[in-house]
């Protein structure tokens, strides 16, 4: 779905695995990565040094620009600015925040292809923080939704709002989804 020109943002980049995917898919695009945890975001950058077209930030997305506590895992894929109880926490410290529409407004963005989100269960907290931009360029959002029966629905049903239909990614295929379904965490949503 991304062109060589796109832009992109990368929220909860972890490692870059899928920052790498995105440097590679759009090499005269932009690709914004960011990843808050401290030893994590070392090795994002190290993956991501080649490539020109992304810039790394070793903050969190969240719904308002500031700092929040940060939850780290033993296991880095479950550190987030929520502890789910899902891993063991190894240490808690605060780290920066920016909102995607502040993020937008700050790099005088003229557009914006797809918003890849990988946060532990502050989806919506990304979502509430990017409004302005999903209205005013409609990117393709790319969630994982945390398994939490308290917030999947309301963030799925969130995004869907702002007019975008839900799909899941299921062994390769996108499909329609109407509802929350705990088997799958990979998200697609399409304006």
């Amino acid at each position: 779905m991304l062109k060589k020109d796109s832009v992109v943002i990368d929220v909860g980049a972890n490692v870059g695995g899928h920052t790498v995917a995105f440097a590679n898919t759009s090499p005269s695009g932009k690709i914004f990565a960011f990843e808050p945890s401290l030893d994590t975001y070392k090795i994002l950058v190290r993956n991501t040094k080649k490539f020109k077209n992304v810039t790394t930030f070793q903050s969190a997305i969240s719904e308002k620009t500031g700092m929040a506590y940060f939850y780290e895992a033993y296991d880095s894929g479950y550190s987030g600015l929520k502890n789910t109880g899902r891993k063991k926490i190894s240490k808690v410290y605060t780290v920066p925040t920016i909102s995607i529409d502040n993020l937008v407004k700050n790099k005088k963005l003229d557009r914006l292809d797809l918003i890849k989100i990988d946060v532990e269960g502050t989806e919506a907290s990304v979502i509430q923080g990017a409004r302005e931009t999903i209205k005013k360029f409609h990117p393709i959002i790319m969630c994982e939704i945390c398994d939490d029966s308290n917030s999947s629905q309301k963030t799925i049903d969130l995004i869907k709002s702002f007019g975008y239909k839900s799909h899941i990614i299921k062994e390769g295929k996108v499909e329609s989804l109407v509802s929350y379904n705990p088997s799958y965490y990979n998200y697609l949503f399409i304006k």
